[in-house]
């Protein structure tokens, strides 16, 4: 059977296809000349309805405009790394993660080569020594055989050395008796000098009585009454007393330069004890200077302490034995019943929207928040200058870490999140407005 095909065929084909649609062309023709009046109305009133049922939707569904940033969760007080100041293993953890800590507490212990009974021992050695200075006749018990000290040896061994000179030189009976001695020496001459003084204050009054004598006979010889020979006498007799005045007057001074010798061999022996005294006393205090410089270096280089109160975090898996690195963060103390805040890093084209109070939306990494939920938060400041372009926002939590399902979040030290700042709660309407204005404004 022979077949029509190409051209040929099209062209047979579209004389009645147009037949075909003249005649229905006819027939609808008829339909539209009269069209239902009620299809014509309701039409436009329901396209009226729905155009005005879509323009009250749109302003009435709202969804918020938001700022995303990454968000890390510190306190007010933020916690305290704590830091390794030198390398080693380490050879006792003391305390557990989790332990509440107060201010200078040791919590692990570095390799070092003072042990830690020689540090112990160091440490009541010291009370020992203080008590030995007020009073250096007790002496200080050194029972050091079986402790290391390591670089603090030297200065042991000197601080031992003065301790025991400076004992010995505080028992010793030499001075006390030389002192004594002197002191009595010193008592007997002024009794002495007093003695001479009454003495010469008796030979005085003698001297004026032999004086006035002498002048008398002086006066009875020269009238004749008095022989030649007895005045002689008289008057060798008065000059005899007078010399004996001078006596007692140079032996008074005698007496009083050797007192005042005495007096200054006494003073020159105080003066020496005093400052062997001081020099014993300066050493000591020296050294024990130094080795308290000593102790606090190892335990800056060797104890690992907290320095303020708090609970105990290790920021990584820590046993006894372990060799950690100097410089290495280890241990962090997180304060207790602190405010929790957040820290968000915003771009400087989205800090414009940014305002006091907006509310913001905290989905921390540790915990999904499809799970625990979401932790409430609100913008308490804002950075007034940007650092690389970049704004800080600082967050208050009023609810703590509760989530919106009721479920509370343990903190972490510098947990990060993704934070949400809701901007503005923006309608559909609003934002086509927004969109169309922008439109006409380029």
């Amino acid at each position: 059977m022979w077949h029509e095909t190409g051209p040929a065929r099209q062209e047979s084909l579209m004389p009645r296809t147009l037949a075909e649609i003249e005649l229905r062309s006819e027939e609808v023709q008829e339909v539209l000349d009269a069209p239902p009046a009620w299809l014509v109305r309701w039409g436009l009133l329901v396209i009226l309805l729905l155009i005005v049922l879509l323009l009250i939707i749109s302003n009435l569904v709202r969804y918020p405009d938001v700022i995303s940033g990454e968000i890390m969760l510190t306190t007010q007080n933020p916690p305290i790394k704590i830091v390794a100041n030198s390398s080693g293993k380490l050879t006792k953890l003391l305390r557990p993660e989790g332990d509440f800590l107060s201010s200078g507490e040791v919590i692990a212990e570095i390799e070092n080569p003072i042990t830690n009974r020689g540090m112990e021992y160091m440490k009541s050695l010291i009370n020992q020594v203080e008590n030995f200075l007020k009073n250096p006749v007790t002496p200080v018990d050194f029972t050091d055989s079986s402790y290391v000290f390591g670089t603090i040896q030297g200065e042991y061994n000197a601080l031992k050395k003065l301790c025991m000179d400076y004992h010995k030189w505080s028992t010793d009976v030499y001075q006390p008796e030389e002192i004594g001695n002197l002191t009595a020496k010193i008592k007997q001459y002024r009794q002495l000098i007093g003695i001479t003084e009454k003495q010469t204050k008796i030979s005085l009054s003698e001297l004026a009585n032999a004086q006035e004598k002498y002048q008398t006979d002086k006066m009875l010889y020269k009238e004749g009454v008095l022989a030649k020979l007895q005045f002689y006498q008289e008057e060798s007799a008065f000059r005899q007393q007078e010399q004996e005045v001078e006596n007692l007057h140079k032996a008074a001074t005698q007496n009083r330069i050797t007192l005042l010798d005495l007096e200054k061999q006494l003073l020159d022996i105080r003066h020496q004890q005093t400052e062997t005294q001081r020099n014993f006393r300066d050493e000591i205090m020296l050294n024990l200077h130094a080795i308290r410089n000593h102790m606090d270096n190892w335990q800056k280089s060797y104890l690992v302490t907290t320095p303020i109160s708090g609970k105990l975090s290790y920021l990584e898996p820590i046993s006894n034995n372990q060799f950690i690195q100097a410089g290495e963060f280890v241990f962090a103390v997180v304060p207790e019943k602190e405010e929790y805040r957040g820290i968000i890093d915003i771009p400087s084209p989205g800090i414009g929207k940014v305002d006091i109070g907006q509310q913001v939306r905290l989905k921390f990494n540790n915990y999904p928040y499809e799970e625990y939920g979401q932790v409430k938060g609100a913008v308490e400041k804002i950075s007034l200058l940007a650092k690389e372009d970049i704004y800080r926002v600082e967050v208050e939590l009023p609810n703590g870490l509760t989530t919106s399902y009721n479920q509370e979040l343990l903190f972490v030290p510098e947990m990060m999140g993704l934070a949400e700042i809701i901007t503005e709660d923006l309608s559909m309407m609003e934002r086509i407005f927004y969109s169309i204005r922008s439109i006409f404004d380029q």
